[in-house]
């Protein structure tokens, strides 16, 4: 394992891993979004994963025609990943305060009798605490 962080030199100007540990790393990345996506059934992981893989292309095509393909991809990917994130963030919570809204409405319409009572009730106690 060692020998694959020692210091063999760059192999190329773009990317400043070896093969060796740039494949690992994309590996451990890849398997971390894949759990992250099956455990918060989210999408936008996967693109995030696609992206960090995108940059082993950079090791078998070091030239600047690459660097500029690869960066319009990462655009792509982290734009896309960016903008499903905001969409299911905003998504979830509306859907909470849909909940919160439906859970308060259902108490109100429930028994709107009992509501009266408690606000004739904490009126009452106010009025005595003001009197003494």
């Amino acid at each position: 394992m060692t020998e694959i962080f020692t210091n063999s030199g760059l192999q190329n100007i773009y990317v400043p891993l070896p093969f060796a540990a740039h494949l690992l790393f994309c590996i451990f990345a890849t398997a971390v979004y894949a759990l992250e996506t099956y455990r918060k059934k989210s999408v936008h992981y996967i693109f995030i994963a696609a992206g960090v893989d995108a940059t082993l292309l950079m090791q078998f095509f070091p030239n600047s025609t690459m660097v500029i393909i690869l960066a319009v991809m990462e655009v792509i990917f982290l734009g896309t990943a960016i903008t499903l994130s905001v969409m299911r963030s905003r998504k979830e919570k509306a859907e909470k305060k849909a909940q919160k809204e439906a859970g308060e409405g259902k108490n109100e319409t429930q028994d709107p009798a009992d509501s009266r009572m408690t606000r004739k009730r904490e009126d009452e106690k106010e009025n005595e605490d003001s009197d003494t």
